[in-house]
């Protein structure tokens, strides 16, 4: 049997792509001849995830400012870092008087490597150095972070969650001081993703500088381009060239307007995926037609009618009535008759749609006049369904009440469009994601409980599925009692081609 170290380089690379990190550290002290590409495996990626701030403060001692004291030192093993992923976990709720990025008690670093830091800070000629000086003497993870990245101009993709972008100066500073027209640094990153697609209540608050974004318009080879944002007037941050090889556009949870949007579509006139989340604080419900314009949002997304393949349009609040086990969203579909978006007909691109049926539905039209035309995929969400009956009514007592509830109003939508197959000609798969709430023994959907009214809409759901040969799924959430209320995903499967 051969020796490791006599296999051509691509079987090594095969064997050390299945191996872990300790494993490449081990490899690399085994020989001299399989040592660069055992070192290449160990520096290509730095992946950090599901932390909370403590550990990170913690790994920063430990592994962060080792790791830069090596690429100080050794500046080639900087080339070799492809990948940078840090995932911080929302383990407080974001304040203006909390700094999310510092420990309560940070260890300082050993005096030659602070050194050692200062003297790359002045070798970039980073401004307000004497802010540099006292933030890496404390110790913290946003002065430590920067640093790291000014040495990792090979970077392919970048990934910061949002706890660490969070009232950051330093990473902004350092972006916009590295990243230039006509330089080299970042020529090769074409993925970075800013931000979390997580629950409103654990994003909302945050404070991200709109500076941090706007150097990543100048990278040329920049592909997929995620962010999490408050208030982007990014029709003010002075970028007027437009971004052609962006290709993918995700923005999660973003407290943004229709012509914030508008801005952003203008800059990348070549995208197939499109993300659009907005965010609402509870307080602003009664706005809600002033503070998202549907209208402009649909004149905003036909800039990219003709590429757009993959497209999403989500709207979430940072509240929950649990008492209700509804979102404060989930109004009846019928009072929404004001701010539906209007047809898609004319995005012929779109293989993949995901967005409110509220959105679609509030005038109740047709679904083939308003769904783009060449859908392979279609996610109707419902914020509207009420899990829970009224206290002490029986299930039967309810049954003359389906046909008034919004949720049925979707289902017998959905039916009518099914049924027509030339109206559907390309659809593969509808799914169904309801987000209300479900309590244990009131699961409106579930067919174990055949004595619960809404069973009736399974039926229905399976028949015409069965029919037009189209796979259904419902997604959900059930609050189960003995789990102390915890939320519990759900998935059921109506029919499956």
């Amino acid at each position: 049997m051969p020796a490791l170290s006599t296999l051509p380089p691509e079987l090594q690379l095969l064997i050390f792509e299945h191996c872990t990190f300790r494993s490449h550290y081990s490899l690399a002290l085994v020989s001299k001849s399989i040592r660069p590409l055992a070192t290449a495996c160990l520096y290509r990626k730095i992946h950090l995830w599901d932390c909370c701030t403590g550990y990170l403060a913690e790994w920063t001692r430990k592994t962060l400012q080792p790791l830069l004291r090596s690429l100080i030192e050794n500046p080639k093993l900087a080339a070799l870092v492809k990948s940078v992923c840090l995932q911080a976990s929302y383990e407080y709720v974001f304040g203006p008087e909390e700094d999310y990025l510092e420990e309560p008690d940070p260890q300082e670093p050993d005096s030659e490597l602070c050194t050692q830091a200062l003297g790359l800070v002045q070798q970039l000629q980073l401004a307000d150095q004497e802010a540099w000086v006292e933030a890496l003497q404390g110790g913290s993870i946003d002065a430590w972070l920067s640093l790291l990245i000014s040495q990792l101009g090979a970077l392919e993709l970048l990934q910061l969650s949002t706890p660490l972008l969070h009232r950051s100066t330093h990473l902004s500073k350092v972006l916009n001081h590295m990243i230039r027209p006509g330089s080299d640094f970042f020529n090769r990153l074409g993925h970075v993703l800013l931000g979390d697609d997580e629950w409103v209540d654990q994003v909302a608050g945050a404070v991200v500088e709109h500076a941090m974004f706007i150097p990543f318009y100048c990278l040329p080879a920049l592909k997929e381009f995620e962010l999490t944002v408050n208030s982007p007037n990014i029709k003010q941050w002075g970028i007027r060239d437009p971004l052609e090889s962006l290709k993918i556009l995700r923005l999660w949870d973003c407290n943004m307007t229709a012509d914030e949007v508008d801005g952003f579509l203008a800059l990348a006139p070549n995208l197939t995926e499109l993300y659009c989340g907005f965010v609402r604080d509870v307080n602003d419900m009664d706005t809600f037609r002033q503070r998202i314009d549907f209208a402009l949002l649909h004149s905003a997304l036909t800039r990219v009618s003709s590429s757009v393949e993959f497209l999403t349009v989500d709207v979430r609040w940072n509240d929950r009535n649990n008492e209700r086990g509804t979102d404060h969203f989930g109004v009846p579909l019928r009072r929404l008759g004001a701010v539906p978006m209007g047809s898609l007909r004319e995005f012929h691109a779109v293989k993949r749609l995901k967005i409110p049926v509220e959105l679609l539905l509030g005038k109740r039209p047709r679904l083939a006049d308003v769904l783009p035309p060449n859908l392979h995929h279609l996610t109707l969400i419902d914020e509207t369904v009420i899990w829970i009956s009224p206290e002490g009514a029986e299930p039967e007592a309810l049954t003359d009440r389906v046909s008034d509830h919004a949720l049925q109003d979707v289902i017998d939508a959905l039916d009518v469009y099914l049924g027509t197959p030339r109206e559907h000609a390309s659809l593969e798969e509808v799914v169904l994601d309801l987000r209300g709430l479900i309590y244990y023994g009131n699961d409106l959907v579930d067919p174990d409980n055949p004595g619960v009214y809404q069973s009736a809409q399974v039926r229905q759901l399976r028949r015409m599925a069965e029919t037009s040969r189209v796979g259904v799924w419902v997604s959900y959430k059930r609050v189960k009692k003995v789990l102390g209320a915890a939320e519990v995903p759900m998935a059921m499967g109506i029919f499956d081609r």
